[in-house]
């Protein structure tokens, strides 16, 4: 009797009970980038084609960019960009040590979570490198660039069906 029960995955799991929002990101392109939303709309990150524009044309980079997503033009891979770590140490007058401390912990464990996450999944998602840089927004944040190397079409619905599964396990290991 025992012996005919399967292994569900997590994602299975929650698939079958529909507790992932499979259809809830939406994708934008806006001016080079893609934005990505949440099923809140709440920008949650961007993509960053690879447009592998050739250096003597960097003059005209904008133009060959404009052209090649109007044309819905195929691109090997990009960076999806997502907010990693919350520092909550910059922008205060004065923390006292012990909150320091604490802060920098909880970032410290932050940062592993995506780099064990990372180290699991980069295959399956495509991910060829990663990279830390502060957000533009917030200088408290630190985001993650990851380089996924995955053939795609320069249009809003194509690029949404390639890092719709990354974005979906992101979310359901709670690092999004």
């Amino acid at each position: 009797m025992y012996n005919d029960i399967f292994f569900i995955s997590k994602v299975d799991e929650l698939l079958m009970f529909d507790k992932i929002k499979t259809k809830s990101w939406k994708c934008e392109y806006e001016e080079t980038v893609y934005k990505i939303y949440d099923w809140e709309k709440r920008l949650t990150g961007y993509y960053y084609p690879r447009y592998n524009i050739d250096k003597d044309q960097e003059e005209i980079e904008d133009d060959i960019i404009f052209k090649m997503n109007k044309n819905k033009d195929p691109v090997v891979g990009g960076h999806i960009m997502l907010p990693m770590v919350r520092l909550d140490l910059l922008d205060s007058e004065y923390i006292g040590l012990e909150q320091t401390i604490s802060n920098l912990e909880m970032s410290l464990k932050r940062v592993r979570e995506w780099r064990d996450w990372i180290a699991i999944n980069k295959s399956r998602f495509h991910i060829i490198n990663n990279f830390i840089c502060t957000s533009r927004e917030d200088r408290n944040m630190l985001a993650i660039l990851l380089d996924i190397n995955q053939k795609t079409t320069l249009d809003e619905k194509e690029i949404l069906s390639v890092i719709k599964p990354l974005l979906n396990q992101l979310n359901i290991d709670g690092l999004v």
